[in-house]
């Protein structure tokens, strides 16, 4: 049999899709955290009753314009933050990072047991296919969004770089 056709190359596929998967959603992930993390300190350093606001910097000609600005900016963020939903994005991202750290782990058991076992035995290819079956679930389950296919190009090829085609055992049978 061709290296390139063995069926093992399925579970080195599918292993290095799920740790693509588990890549892209916690750069996501960091990105909404990241986010919500500013617009926190935005609004704590512009409320009235912050060391920030009572500054002798606000109340020259300059500074008064200024910070009516930044006040004005943290009223419409404080509208728009419950609306912005980041708190569910965060527990959404953190979903789909555990469902495929778990699919990503029970793949790499069975790469290692094929390394170890040198052989892709049906018991193997029966634990492969239930994996299979969680990870379609795992996929319906992933945020509904837009794929930001730049970000997932990067880190595809971060990937490949860390997980060269080459680096994996292939069986004999």
């Amino acid at each position: 049999m061709n290296r390139n056709e063995h069926p093992a190359w399925q579970v080195y596929d599918a292993l290095r899709t799920s740790f693509l998967a588990v890549k892209y959603y916690t750069h996501k992930l960091d990105k909404v955290k990241k986010n919500e993390h500013v617009i926190d300190i935005f609004l704590a350093i512009t409320i009235p009753s912050s060391a920030v606001a009572i500054l002798p910097v606000w109340n020259n000609d300059i500074g008064k314009p200024i910070w009516a600005i930044l006040v004005i900016i943290a009223a419409f963020i404080s509208v728009a933050r419950p609306f912005l939903n980041l708190g569910s994005s965060i527990q959404m991202y953190e979903g789909a990072i555990a469902r495929h750290a778990y699919i990503y782990a029970e793949l790499d058991e069975i790469k290692s047991l094929i390394e170890h076992k040198q052989n892709y035995s049906p018991e193997l290819k029966e634990k492969y296919l239930h994996i299979v079956h969680a990870k379609r679930r795992a996929i319906e389950m992933n945020p509904k969004e837009p794929e930001d296919k730049e970000l997932s190009e990067v880190l595809f090829k971060q990937i490949n770089e860390s997980m060269p085609p080459d680096s994996f055992y292939i069986p004999e049978n």
